[in-house]
């Protein structure tokens, strides 16, 4: 589950190549919500929240502007982009604008992947009014991005010489435009803080396959209206919040090839989250009840057997922070959630060009539910960060995509299915400052998920392998007309991933080193990195 500035990013993420396409630029950071906490977005939550955070306005009255501009020579792209942030006594507002292009990228072999290109157009905005009766803030954000989808049938050509290549001469392709809008406020009653929430998102995807037509071959607007009420109190030793959400969601087909059909999607949940702590010990519970229907509109050319669905999902979390000493901090949560099957998984039947491959939803799944448990240690002193993560998660009715042997319009047919599954695994961190040199920062995580279908015996779809990401950073003060200049290198293992479905292929292991230097010249801020500086070959799993 994806969130913008509270507000759910919906945009028909049903293919791997349909990817969350907010700009950086803007972003303050991304940050990963477990735990009961993230019932208070959705239900959809079984593995947590990505929360894109947007950058924070100026503190202090005056205007501050930054312009970026980046090369990047493996595809001969670049980006440029500005941003600018302004305050007054009681308002605030920020604004930036930017553009991406990229052709092919190059292997390691000196071939062009053929149609990996892609370029955006974006721009966003902020704004707040803080009064004495409360605080009022939005957020704007368009983006326009056009991609090649890579088909396992291009051949890769040698890379002689860049060249400007029109992305519609590459097909297939795709063009997905973005709008999102969001409102909310803050206000106080008493011993209540009360956060209304409003937001509104258009996202319109457009799928090509034969460059000598103007017309997509599938063309989709999915409009998303949202509402979102929270109010929290605290007494003594204890914090609580209560709220509501809706959801009002319309799919419509413009093209004349639907994969989907058009459709009403409604939700409606109620939501509560308590934390009690004393002294050492924190214990939170959060509950959440949701209720979705899914209306597919029916027309006299719709092949499907369309029906209307409803889904009753309750969720609940239960989880403790206990603080060991003050260097030491264990946490553990349990969870039983739900999510109810999207239009798609239901009711998909055609040719999907991005993926290349002929969809065919299910109209009898039910709503996964998992039952998850996780835990975690944390140390830390003056020179030394460590973690540990452990989880164990139990799902049925495990929605997933199955090739069933069968061609239709000489593509291979997918259909969804449902199965037992399990999913486990763990991380390692450490953030090494030592003594003799404060300067010198060091981290290293380790990370290992295992995914099983349980009545198959058989190992989940696209697993990342066992994974070690490496970073040493050193930071000096100044040099000459030089501030802040640091020298970094990362080095990332990939373990080789055997433990793959009858559908895919194994991968083997590989390494891959970065470095990069900076530093910052009164209002410059100067930048090189190398990425594959080895130029190593290999194939990601994912």
């Amino acid at each position: 589950l994806s969130i913008y500035q509270g507000a759910r990013i919906e945009n028909q993420a049903w293919g791997k190549e349909h990817g969350v396409y907010i700009p950086e630029e803007g972003l303050e950071r991304i940050e990963v919500i477990k735990g009961p906490a993230s019932l208070l977005y959705g239900s959809d939550a079984m593995g947590g929240v990505l929360n894109f955070i947007p950058e924070k306005p100026l503190y202090i009255k005056g205007r501050e502007t930054r312009i970026s501009l980046n090369g990047f020579s493996n595809t001969n792209g670049y980006q440029a982009s500005m941003w600018t942030k302004k305050r007054k006594e009681r308002q605030y507002h920020a604004f930036g604008s930017g553009y991406h292009s990229h052709q092919d990228y190059t292997t390691a072999g000196g071939e062009e992947v053929h149609n990996s290109r892609f370029s955006q157009y974006y721009s966003h905005g902020l704004w707040g009014y803080s009064m004495p009766w409360g605080i009022i803030e939005g957020v704007y954000s368009a983006s326009y991005t056009d991609a090649g989808i890579i088909s396992e049938h291009d051949d890769h050509d040698d890379h002689e010489e860049a060249e400007e290549i029109d992305v519609d001469e590459a097909m297939p392709w795709q063009e997905v435009g973005d709008h999102i809008m969001t409102t909310q406020a803050t206000f106080w009653w008493g011993g209540w803080k009360l956060k209304p929430h409003v937001s509104y998102q258009l996202n319109h995807r457009k799928e090509f396959e034969d460059s000598e037509v103007d017309e997509a071959e599938l063309d989709m607007e999915l409009r998303t209206s949202r509402f979102d009420f929270k109010a929290s109190n605290s007494y003594k030793n204890w914090d609580v919040i209560i709220g509501s959400q809706g959801m009002h969601q319309e799919n419509e087909n413009v093209g004349e090839e639907w994969l989907i059909p058009n459709a009403h999607i409604n939700d409606i949940a109620l939501l509560g989250l308590v934390n009690w702590n004393k002294n050492k010990l924190q214990v939170q519970f959060g509950t959440r009840y949701d209720y979705r229907e899914i209306v597919p509109i029916i027309t006299p050319d719709l092949l499907l057997s369309a029906s209307f669905e409803e889904f009753y999902n309750p969720s609940f979390s239960l989880g403790g922070t206990y603080e060991i000493s003050e260097k030491m901090v264990f946490r553990s949560n349990f969870a039983q959630g739900y999510r109810a099957p999207s239009l798609f998984e239901l009711f998909a039947e055609g040719v999907h060009h991005g993926a290349q491959r002929y969809e065919l939803g299910n109209a009898n799944l039910k709503s996964e539910n998992n039952r998850e448990l996780d835990m975690s240690l944390h140390y830390h002193n003056e020179h030394i960060v460590l973690d540990i993560a452990l989880f164990d998660n139990h799902i049925n009715n495990f929605i997933y995509s199955s090739p069933t042997g069968d061609i239709i319009d000489g593509h291979f047919v997918y259909e969804q299915l449902q199965d037992k599954a399990r999913l486990y695994g763990g991380e390692f961190g450490m953030d090494f400052h030592p003594h003799i040199w404060h300067d010198l920062h060091l981290k290293s995580t380790v990370s290992v998920v295992y995914g099983e279908n349980l009545n198959t015996d058989e190992p989940l779809p696209l697993m990342p392998p066992l994974t070690w990401r490496n970073e040493a950073r050193m930071e000096w003060g100044s040099w000459s007309w030089f501030q802040n200049i640091y020298l970094k290198i990362e080095a990332a293992y990939y373990g080789e991933q055997n433990r793959v479905s009858s559908e895919e292929l194994p991968s083997g292991a590989y390494t891959l080193v970065d470095l990069g230097f900076g530093a910052s010249v009164k209002n410059f801020e100067l930048g090189l990195f190398a990425r594959n500086l080895f130029n190593t070959s290999y194939i990601p799993h994912l």
